[in-house]
């Protein structure tokens, strides 16, 4: 059944190649316009909102969030509070929704065989990488203090060339962007203030990092150097914004937002201009990933 999916998804990227690029780089995010938070997608205009994921609402707490493409957009990697918070894997569709492992805040690496993740198996919130079928799960920090809320790391990211994880860190007292290397070693601390900064999320030729940074009061996004040099704030409100995700082209970064009175998903130029607001309901819509594939 996979071989067959993933002969069917190539077959329909050929196609995006060939279309429009209008109509293509669609927008993953998840909502609890239904009553849970569940997985949506949309085209990048906001068009075409089309529900993936379905919870048992017998059942409590059976959340899905978090969604990460595979970088040929066959797949969607995505955080459950099924069996008390997993990683689960499905066809961009929403068909076959497959359990990998226990942990949250899945990213792909850049070949596609790889996730990384966050998981509080050792007792404290650490980076993780596994295979991309939730085999052979090797641990990359180690930051146990004894404190779950002063030793978390979370919300790993991957470069684009695969060299490298970004992820963010309370490891000295406030949440802080760290880079380290894709096997764990030479952690490096890329921003140094008493805000939180989170969320990081890489550009496409890797040449930038955006995240979200409380260092004005309330969440902002803001990007950065990928060695942490020339910060730039982007967006500027009395509102929190926050989960930067950069098109495929690094022209435009989608983000989340709270400025209209409940969370929804908006698009903004890579400078911070031409702001559009994609979804527009009574609900909440976080978590915005964009499809890699044009």
């Amino acid at each position: 059944m996979r071989k067959i999916t993933v002969l069917v998804c190539l077959l329909f990227v050929a196609g995006l190649a060939e279309s429009d690029s209008s109509a293509t780089g669609r927008i993953a995010f998840f909502s609890n316009r239904d009553g849970d938070e569940e997985i949506f997608v949309m085209d990048n205009d906001g068009s075409d909102q089309t529900q993936l994921t379905d919870s048992d609402r017998k059942l409590t707490w059976r959340a899905n969030f978090k969604p990460a493409w595979s970088p040929d957009g066959c797949y969607i990697a995505f955080q459950s509070l099924h069996n008390f918070g997993c990683i689960f894997v499905m066809d961009a569709d929403g068909s076959n929704p497959t359990r990998l492992t226990e942990g949250q805040d899945p990213t792909w690496s850049p070949d596609g065989r790889r996730i990384a993740f966050a998981s509080t198996r050792d007792g404290d919130d650490e980076i993780f990488v596994m295979d991309a079928d939730g085999s052979n799960v090797t641990q990359l920090t180690h930051n146990a203090s004894g404190y779950w809320y002063t030793s978390q790391d979370r919300d790993p990211a991957w470069s684009p060339d695969g060299r490298r994880i970004a992820f963010d860190s309370l490891r000295d007292g406030d949440w802080e962007i760290f880079v380290m290397d894709a096997d764990g070693g030479n952690r490096t601390k890329l921003t140094n203030n008493d805000s939180y900064d989170r969320y990081p999320a890489w550009s496409p030729d890797g040449r930038y990092i955006a995240f979200d940074s409380s260092r004005d009061g309330d969440d902002e996004i803001f990007v950065m150097d990928a060695d942490g040099g020339n910060v730039t704030q982007l967006t500027d409100n009395t509102s929190d914004d926050e989960s930067p995700a950069w098109s495929p082209d690094g022209r435009r970064i989608a983000f989340a937002s709270d400025r209209d009175g409940d969370g929804e998903i908006f698009v903004m130029d890579a400078d911070g201009s031409n702001v559009t607001q994609l979804t527009n309901n009574t609900s909440s819509d976080w978590g915005p990933a964009w499809c890699p594939v044009e």
